[in-house]
């Protein structure tokens, strides 16, 4: 009897064990998928923020006029700009390649294009009084014209680059890891 006895013991000891090391796997894969998770949406809602920044400083520098005294704030925006959107872009190649995100790499580069036009565009006007828009009316309107093209496009990438991130940065959508 005291074999038997001493057999039952042994295998519930191994069953509790089993279990054990079981529920520690079961929470341990449940754990890194919630901090993957947790890690993915610090970014996207890092990124948002900073590209609503973006959106900001680009709706101020639509609205300067480009007098000689709105020239070092045009630089210091244009600064601003460009540095968070080197921060934006870093973000969004994290994001793109530790998940699957259908069109935020067409999305990227749609941005980049548009982010550095806007750039380029602003520089152009500080570096070349005749292309600033309130000099002549012909070139203020072929000037307002390819801003607003660029502002526009801005504005809408930014938006959809938000939009697909969104649901990430509120936990409302489960990320699906490379």
């Amino acid at each position: 009897m005291t074999i038997c006895d001493n057999d039952l013991k042994i295998l519930v000891q191994l069953i509790s064990t089993f279990i054990t090391a079981t529920v520690a796997l079961y929470i341990f894969f449940n754990w890194k998928k919630q901090k993957g998770t947790e890690v993915i949406a610090n970014e996207s809602k890092e990124a948002i923020k900073e590209l609503l920044d973006m959106v900001y400083i680009a709706s101020k520098l639509e609205g300067y006029k480009y007098h000689q005294e709105d020239l070092s704030q045009i630089k210091n925006h244009l600064e601003k700009f460009s540095t968070t959107g080197d921060l934006v872009i870093k973000r969004l190649y994290f994001i793109n390649q530790s998940i699957d995100v259908k069109k935020l790499k067409d999305s990227i580069d749609n941005y980049q294009l548009n982010e550095i036009g806007l750039i380029n565009h602003h520089d152009k006007c500080i570096k070349d009084p005749f292309l600033r828009p309130n000099l002549s009316s012909t070139n203020k309107q072929k000037n307002t014209a390819s801003k607003n093209i660029y502002f526009t496009q801005f504005i809408i990438n930014a938006d959809i680059i938000i939009s697909l991130l969104q649901p990430y940065s509120t936990y409302r959508s489960t990320p699906k890891f490379k």
